[in-house]
């Protein structure tokens, strides 16, 4: 295997240097969006319309931005697959009004698709809505209850094509408090075929990933895969991939691939963009070429939220075509370009299916209170979670 030369293959460093990361609206520009807000209202919309996923282009006009809007789709496609906008008028509308900013401006890069909640589909964490709120509601290093929690994530991507995320508050200021990271999934290819070039095909083998729409609640798929001509997908889902083992059908991931993908986030973490969002500052992420994550952050129950999201799921109107392969199908829903894709809001609908979900979610909850679990354990100790979870893997040569 051998390096890729892409624009898409970006350091945190050089992803500053792009025109359309950073890139902060002027005047005029903020005036466009207070000016299309005036006009949703006026012909007598409201927030319920974004809550309805009932959002149109033409609610929302933003003819005078059509050149940043087309450069923007542009560049999650063939570029970077990564935009940051700075300046959004955060300060002058409440929670509803800038939901409804954050989605027109998502509507003109693609269809805007319902999003997930989790493995116990939280309708708190997004379940099923067109706009997200991520706020912390409980303090802790795994969510429970289906409320939100200030752990952190590592690297990972959603099933959407393209995720945008707008900073409405962050009172915490700093990289290590609700801090974000970026990464590009080629440039961590391509350190990993220089510095550990023994793990790389591990990441192009099936990996079992949590997936709550298929009756045994279980996809393999590879972290990374290169199909047609020069064409690239990834999926990185670091929890569902530990739940998943939970499950007695799903396959029992190697301790190799959970190496490589330990090397993975490493090198990440070490050549991505690490940087604390302002208010006002909205990005939007291709999630078939760069991964996102966070740090924890301080939380006070009795005290107002310090850090607060909104998110939308986007499958942008000139996405790529995916593998059209069995398991990009149960996934996506359609592998066809410059369609809307986006399945994970819905969930296998048999008796028997949804109680093996249910199980699956108590287990967890069990685990936790036992001491035995806690989010990325898998990646911590393997030989210690998969003890835990009670799953037999092979004895290691070096053991027998």
């Amino acid at each position: 295997m051998k390096a890729v030369v892409s624009k898409a293959a970006w350091t945190g460093e050089s992803l500053q240097e792009s025109p359309l990361w950073g890139y902060a609206l002027d005047g005029a520009e903020v005036a466009q969006l207070v000016d299309a807000l005036r006009s949703f209202k006026n012909a007598g919309h409201d927030y319920r319309v974004i809550e309805a996923g009932e959002m149109q282009r033409s609610m929302f006009p933003l003819t005078g931005l059509s050149d940043l809007l087309e450069s923007i789709r542009d560049e999650l496609e063939t570029g970077t697959g990564a935009v940051m906008l700075k300046n959004l008028p955060v300060d002058q509308f409440d929670d509803n009004d800038l939901a409804v900013i954050h989605s027109g401006i998502s509507k003109h890069v693609g269809h805007i698709i319902q999003q997930a909640g989790g493995r116990v589909r939280s309708e708190s964490r997004g379940h099923g809505k067109y706009i997200g709120r991520v706020v912390a509601e409980m303090s802790g290093t795994v969510p429970l209850n289906g409320k939100q929690a200030n752990n952190r994530f590592l690297l990972h991507t959603d099933v959407c094509d393209a995720i945008s995320l707008l900073c409405v508050k962050n009172d915490n200021g700093s990289v290590e408090n609700g801090g974000s990271i970026v990464a590009s999934a080629l440039a961590i290819y391509n350190a990993m075929v220089a510095e550990t070039p023994e793990l790389v095909a591990e990441l192009f083998k099936p990996v079992p990933r949590l997936w709550t729409v298929s009756k045994n609640l279980h996809c393999d798929i590879p972290v990374w895969k290169f199909y047609g001509e020069e064409m690239f997908t990834t999926q990185l889902t670091p929890v569902y991939t530990e739940v998943s083992q939970l499950l007695p059908h799903a396959p029992t991931i190697s301790e190799k691939q959970v190496a490589a993908m330990n090397v993975l986030q490493e090198i990440g973490s070490r050549i991505g963009l690490k940087f604390s969002l302002e208010p006002g500052d909205c990005y939007f992420l291709n999630n078939h070429l760069a991964y996102h994550g966070r740090t924890g952050w301080d939380y006070t129950p009795t005290a107002p939220a310090s850090r607060k999201l909104l998110r939308t799921w986007i499958s942008p109107y000139n996405n790529r075509a995916l593998p059209d392969e069995a398991n990009y199908v149960d996934l996506w829903g359609s592998t066809s370009a410059s369609v809307p894709r986006g399945r994970a809001h819905m969930s296998a609908d048999d008796p028997e299916t949804l109680k093996a979900l249910d199980d699956c979610n108590k287990r967890v909850e069990e685990l936790i209170h036992e001491g035995k679990y806690d989010y990325y354990d898998l990646y911590r100790d393997y030989d210690r979670f998969m003890s835990n979870i009670g799953r037999t893997v092979a004895v290691k040569a070096d053991k027998a």
